[in-house]
C-alpha cells in the first residue's frame, strides 16, 4: 500500500497535474454555465431568436478561424518574449485590420446578406459581427499570451 500512496503524493504534488486540474475545472465550469440556465433562457426567448444567434454565431465562427491568421498560434514558438511580444502585436493588427474589411464589407451589403441568409432579423446583428471577431481574435491572442506564461488560473 505505500509504493501507491508515495505514486499518489507525488501526482498530486507536480505541477503538470495541478495546471491540468487547474485547466479542466474551468472548462467544466465554463461548459456547465450555459446548461445550468438554458432552462431560464428558453423561457425567455422564442425559437426564431435562437434560430437568429445560432446563424450569428455560426457566421462570427467561421470568420473567427481566420481573424489572426493563425499567427496566435506563433506566440508559443520564440525563445525571448521581445520576439513573442513582436507576433501578439502583429496577430492583434491583422485582427484589426480583417475586422474594419468586414465591417466596411457589412456596411455596403447589409440588405444583400440578410436575403442571401434568408433571415430579416439577422440585418442589426450583422453590424456586431467585425467587434466579435475582433474580439474573439484578441481572446485567441490572449489566450496564447497567457500559456506563454503559464497563467492557467488566469486562463481558467
Amino acid at each position: 500500500m505505500a509504493p501507491y500512496k508515495d505514486m499518489v503524493y507525488k501526482l498530486i504534488n507536480n505541477d503538470f497535474f495541478k495546471n491540468v486540474m487547474v485547466l479542466m475545472t474551468g472548462t467544466t465550469l465554463a461548459q456547465a454555465i450555459p446548461i445550468l440556465v438554458s432552462p431560464v433562457l428558453t423561457r425567455i426567448y422564442s425559437p426564431e431568436q435562437y434560430g437568429t444567434l445560432a446563424l450569428f454565431m455560426s457566421i462570427v465562427s467561421v470568420l473567427a478561424v481566420i481573424a489572426t491568421f493563425r499567427y496566435e498560434l506563433s506566440i508559443m514558438l520564440p525563445a525571448n518574449d521581445e520576439d513573442a511580444i513582436n507576433v501578439f502585436a502583429l496577430a492583434v493588427l491583422i485582427a484589426l485590420i480583417l475586422s474594419v474589411f468586414i465591417l466596411l464589407i457589412v456596411l455596403g451589403f447589409n440588405r444583400q446578406f440578410s436575403s442571401w441568409l434568408n433571415n430579416p432579423s439577422i440585418s442589426i446583428w450583422l453590424y456586431f459581427v467585425p467587434l466579435m471577431v475582433l474580439l474573439t481574435g484578441l481572446y485567441q491572442c490572449m489566450h496564447y499570451w497567457t500559456s506563454r506564461h503559464r497563467q492557467y488560473p488566469r486562463l481558467a
